[in-house]
């Protein structure tokens, strides 16, 4: 049985990234030996549940700088994926490529670089673009998580082109299917709370959205650094939103809260493929999003399943959640779309994608 490594920064943490990881590593066990490595654990807990023939293993704790903590990993990874043989090692982010290089340089061992953002993420640290580099130069394999973002790698990085593909995050599509609730006046976002999430902006845009329609609420669930936190707490209070606006906190399982719902509106500067897209359209909810490089165009049809909003005009956002306020006639079209293009991202051909990259 072949021995893979997926190599993630912090698997304590919760996010897309980690969900992704814990279904693909999950559903892998089956035909591999999977071990995940990480360089830091932040939290006492994993982030999501393992199968118990998973290994599992962090390197330090989550203290001092990146670059100290990178140095007192790389060595403790290298002796770890020789000692167990591994065949194959999966950066999880670009943010791994330098550790997955340093750890299988002159060895017989696979490095597949896995992006989970996408390459002109202006929110990547000289570090990270580094790291970047070295997986385009090093990797055997590089896969994006849309098509589009392939033309960005070949573009910065011509000599790619013969060993890079995509592969669109799994989705168990067939685990959730309810009615979708036309009398909710809720809208809701989700996620890590960041700055490349941009939540700051959603007091912004709920100001002007609630002026119409005050009988409506908006709510955030999810986590964050403090500062980042603290920002959307000012913007809430700077537009009058505190009854209006609500920070929720992070939450184990959002499929148990997305059926509350009308509506779920992303406002990320950049993403990958957000799983909290695929999620929402799992609850048949109409999605509102700004229309970014490359994540919600691949998963919302535009005008069947939610709207796409030129990128960061709040204006345009506020006036798009009105409209879908305003018609429910389209709401209820849009929450009938929902799963149209589902099948795209099922869990069973995703997996199978992998098995070939891996095989």
């Amino acid at each position: 049985m072949k021995k893979i490594a997926f190599i993630i920064e912090d698997f304590s943490d919760k996010g897309g990234r980690e969900n992704v990881l814990a279904t693909l590593a999950n559903a892998l066990c089956e035909y591999y030996d999977i071990h995940i490595l990480c360089v830091t654990q932040k939290n006492d807990q994993i982030a999501y549940s393992l199968n118990s023939n998973i290994r599992y293993q962090y390197f330090t704790y989550f203290e001092g700088r990146t670059r100290e903590r990178f140095a007192r990993s790389v060595f403790k990874m290298r002796k770890y994926i020789k000692k167990h043989h591994i065949d194959c090692v999966i950066g999880v982010g670009s943010s791994t490529f330098m550790l997955c290089t340093i750890g299988t340089v002159f060895s017989k061992t696979k490095f597949i670089g896995c992006e989970h953002s996408n390459l002109k993420n202006t929110f990547y640290d000289p570090l990270e673009r580094l790291s970047q580099r070295m997986g385009a130069i090093f990797s055997d394999q590089l896969i994006t998580l849309t098509k589009k973002d392939i033309g960005n790698w070949i573009e910065k990085f011509p000599f790619v082109k013969d060993k890079i593909d995509y592969c669109y995050n799994p989705s168990e599509i067939e685990e959730y299917k309810e009615s979708y609730d036309m009398n909710s006046k809720k809208i809701i976002s989700l996620g890590r709370i960041s700055g490349v999430k941009q939540f700051h902006l959603i007091p912004q845009i709920a100001s002007q959205v609630f002026e119409k329609h005050p009988d409506w609420s908006w709510d955030i669930y999810g986590d964050g650094d403090k500062n980042t936190v603290k920002l959307v707490l000012d913007e809430i209070k700077n537009y009058h939103m505190e009854d209006k606006v609500r920070l929720m906190g992070a939450i184990t399982n959002p499929h148990i809260i997305y059926g509350k719902y009308s509506l779920f509106v992303l406002c990320s500067k950049f993403e990958g493929l957000p799983i909290v897209l695929l999620e929402a359209k799992q609850h048949h909810l109409p999605i509102v999003a700004f229309d970014i490089q490359t994540g919600p165009s691949d998963i919302v049809q535009d005008q069947v399943s939610g709207l796409l909003v030129e990128a960061y005009d709040c204006k345009q956002m506020a006036e798009a959640i009105c409209k879908l306020i305003e018609q429910p006639d389209m709401r209820e079209s849009f929450s009938n779309h929902a799963l149209d293009n589902m099948h795209l991202f099922d869990k069973e051909v995703i997996i199978e994608k992998w098995r070939k990259l891996l095989d």
